[in-house]
């Protein structure tokens, strides 16, 4: 709000409106988001504690939360986006000219369906400095960039998905609005591990070119990847005094499913800016989408996977933490109606298996010495097996719960 509030109001359609009101929302919605970071901070590192190992950054889930009729708010967004974007705007007051802009650091090529280089990704990031991170139809349509025949935005839509599956042509052009946002995501961790103190990012990024030359190696680039990259200088810029951004991690997350999706102050705008089609010029309130959601369904079919840097994933871990009661879980998961069409038979077999897990859930979250437990990691625990076992799949923690409670009671 104190470095571009007109642009933002004006985008938000909010002119005219109370300006206190406006600040003291952005507030509490920044206090709600740290707050929320804080205590998935406090989950991740109480199970790594129960693990004795470290969560890779693919187990690291995405901090979503409703707020004001807004759905699915990114916690991590609110936080990092608007330290990006001053890091962008003072990057790019230092280059005369802007479209001189060049990201040398950024050895990860671009395999898109057009020519796509280093010019090209500097001029992909003085768009979001313009128009707001987000915005690609905007970036698209500014001549002065160069990438109206670059950008397909139009062949993600659903309506030309349909057509091109009727026409038996099954790949669209990209990039599209996905590809655009895990590239600037990755250009801007580039920019932040360069020009910031924050270590994480620095890690991410040597992580993630250390595993492009893997895969560069074994001749199994992703799709995304390819192309040239200049060595045009960047910039000189002194470095910040402190980070750019606010209890950051990683966000370049090499996934199938992308965060295409963004928000803004003006919900109403919200269904067309999920089709990629239109974007914001807020700079700093657009949100990442995430699969978080789509991450529970899939992990009801354990599958044993690593992480990019070769560490065993959560599952994994918890898989392995949970070994000596895997009959116990199996027989849980196999509890349902149809397997077991008996109703108090299968109420028994639920009671029962509850019992112990919770028993063995109990034996590993011994209370401390002041006599406290962990109820964050006995919870994370829960959650584990409710996700992956209960035989009622969509099912959550809390609404299982007095399940839990009763087989307590009755046991």
């Amino acid at each position: 709000m104190e470095d571009r509030g007109e642009e933002l109001v004006k985008e938000a359609r909010l002119v005219g409106r109370d300006e206190d009101l406006m600040k003291a929302t952005l507030k509490a919605l920044t206090e709600e988001s740290s707050r929320r970071l804080k205590e998935e901070n406090e989950r991740v590192d109480a199970l790594e504690r129960a693990a004795n190992k470290p969560l890779t950054k693919k187990d690291r889930k995405a901090v979503l939360f409703d707020y004001s009729g807004v759905k699915r708010v990114n916690a991590e967004t609110i936080m990092e986006r608007p330290g990006e974007m001053r890091m962008l705007r003072t990057v790019l007051e230092n280059c005369p000219d802007f479209k001189t802009f060049r990201v040398p650091d950024a050895s990860k090529g671009a395999h898109y369906s057009c020519e796509w280089g280093a010019k090209e990704d500097g001029m992909l990031l003085v768009g979001i400095h313009r128009h707001g991170y987000g915005a690609w139809t905007q970036i698209r349509d500014d001549t002065d960039l160069g990438l109206g025949d670059k950008l397909f935005l139009e062949e993600h839509r659903v309506d030309k998905k349909e057509e091109r599956s009727k026409a038996d042509e099954k790949v669209a052009k990209a990039p599209g609005a996905v590809h655009l946002v895990r590239r600037a995501d990755y250009l801007l961790s580039v920019l932040k591990a360069k020009y910031s103190d924050n270590q994480a990012a620095k890690r991410a990024v040597e992580n993630h070119h250390r595993n492009n030359k893997k895969h560069e190696r074994n001749g199994s680039r992703r799709s995304e990847t390819r192309g040239s990259v200049s060595a045009s200088p960047a910039p000189p810029i002194k470095k910040a005094s402190r980070p750019f951004d606010h209890n950051s991690r990683d966000r370049e997350r090499e996934r199938e499913r992308d965060r295409a999706r963004g928000h803004s102050l003006n919900n109403s705008r919200d269904s067309r800016r999920e089709s990629g089609e239109h974007g914001s010029s807020t700079p700093g309130l657009k949100r990442k989408y995430s699969d978080g959601d789509d991450e529970k369904h899939a992990e009801r079919r354990p599958k044993f996977r690593k992480s990019d840097n070769g560490e065993p994933d959560q599952n994994d871990m918890l898989r392995k933490l949970f070994k000596p009661i895997r009959e116990n879980l199996r027989r849980l998961q196999a509890g349902t109606a149809k397997n077991i069409s008996n109703k108090k038979k299968r109420a028994g077999i639920l009671k029962e298996e509850l019992y112990n897990t919770g028993g063995f859930i109990d034996s590993i979250t011994m209370p401390r010495k002041d006599g406290s437990v962990d109820e964050k990691l006995k919870d994370s625990l829960w959650e584990y097996v409710v996700v992956n076992y209960w035989p009622n799949p969509g099912q959550s923690v809390h609404a299982v719960r007095p399940c839990i409670a009763k087989s307590d009671r009755q046991s």
